[in-house]
Order: structure tokens, then sequence, then C-alpha cells
């Protein structure tokens, strides 16, 4: 657990040293079509659920 936003930076950035060691090309599996169709639905449910809770 991060007690601090420079502990978690300081964490987050020892990550990303540690995987540009060796680092590997990322294979996108969904076309652009699938990937802003799943955005749509996640905006859609999001929106829903903020609206449901307006009262």
């Amino acid at each position: 657990m991060h007690r601090s936003v420079a502990e978690l930076n300081a964490d987050i950035m020892s990550f990303i040293d540690a995987h540009n060691e060796k680092p590997k090309p990322y294979k996108w599996v969904k076309s652009a079509d699938e990937i802003l169709a799943s955005v749509r639905r996640f905006c859609l449910k999001a929106n829903a659920l903020g609206e449901s809770e307006e009262v």
C-alpha cells in the first residue's frame, strides 16, 4: 500500500524501468471498432448508473 503520491510514483517508475530492460512490442488483438464498441458500452453503463443515483 502506498502512503504517499511520491511513494506511488517511485514504485511506478521502478516498474517501468524493470519492464524496459526487456521490452516487448504490444500486439493488438482487437480491431479499433471492437475497442470503440467496448468503450461505448462502458460509457452507456456508467451513464445509466450515474442517472440512477440522481434523486
